[in-house]
């Protein structure tokens, strides 16, 4: 599920994802997929989650579009591996 939070501040933003990761939010937390704007920002994210949880393991963080690319080819089997 496609789920957009907003926010003018980058804390609240850390701190509405980190309870959604959390165990007592009740999803999977090992198969969560995570977009990030650029590259970078998934190793600051990774350090982030794991000093509020004390570890993090098995996140796949991915570009928009990687993201768009991969839902394309779920879609659309036949459409090329990527897109060069």
């Amino acid at each position: 599920m496609l789920r957009i939070i907003t926010a003018n501040r980058q804390e609240p933003l850390l701190a509405h994802l980190a309870a959604q990761l959390g165990p007592a939010a009740g999803g999977d937390p090992l198969k969560p997929d995570l977009l990030v704007a650029e590259r970078g920002t998934d190793r600051w994210l990774w350090q982030f989650l794991a000093e509020t949880h004390g570890v993090a393991a098995n996140l796949r963080f991915e570009q928009p579009a990687g993201f768009l690319w991969r839902m394309l080819r779920l879609y659309r089997p036949d459409a090329p591996a990527d897109a060069r």
